[in-house]
């Protein structure tokens, strides 16, 4: 029966889609094409529609013809990304902020982790970054989670409850916890 289903799957389907006329344009890139590193962990569209790609080398900004790369400092590994109006928020290593883009279009950083204050760092990498309803943005680890309203960053840490994922559902952020 398994069979019998996948082979459908495999033949029947594909083939319902040319039924339409549509056939999508699919374009495959290496990491020549892009001149960044190997491995990509996120992806977000900017309101004119680039893309933006977190890379083992920092952001990738691809516009539909031409890939710009943007370092972090320290060269850091870009692992999440979050696109909100002007600003694409990121996370890697120890680190985490925005990027706005200047008169001339360039990418600049702002780090928002260095206004964490009296907070021991448990080898902190932002895997997860979403938005409330508030408008506050969350900067999520598996060791603890960065608030940040606009103006400063508050810091959530509890040992007893470890976030493993944060997850956005109609408005509502549940948390899959370690354990």
């Amino acid at each position: 029966m398994k069979c019998l289903l996948y082979t459908f799957l495999l033949l029947v389907l594909p083939l319902s889609s040319f039924a339409d006329g549509f056939i999508p344009v699919i374009t495959n890139y290496s990491s020549l094409d892009y001149d960044g590193g190997l491995q990509n962990w996120a992806i977000e569209q900017g309101k004119n529609g680039e893309i933006y790609i977190g890379n083992n080398m920092g952001v990738l900004c691809f516009d539909g013809y031409n890939w710009d790369l943007t370092r972090m400092p320290g060269n850091a590994i870009v692992r999440s990304l979050l696109v909100d109006g002007n600003r694409l928020y990121v996370g890697g290593y120890k680190n985490f902020g925005y990027f706005t883009r200047d008169s001339f279009g360039n990418l600049h950083f702002t780090s928002l982790w260095k206004r964490v204050k009296h907070y021991r760092s448990h080898h902190d990498e932002v895997w997860n970054i979403i938005k409330t309803s508030e408008g506050k943005i969350i900067f999520q680890t598996f060791a603890s989670w960065f608030e940040y309203d606009g103006y400063k960053v508050k810091v959530h840490y509890d040992p007893t409850h470890l976030p493993l994922y944060f997850f956005k559902v109609f408005g509502k952020i549940y948390a899959q916890l370690i354990n």
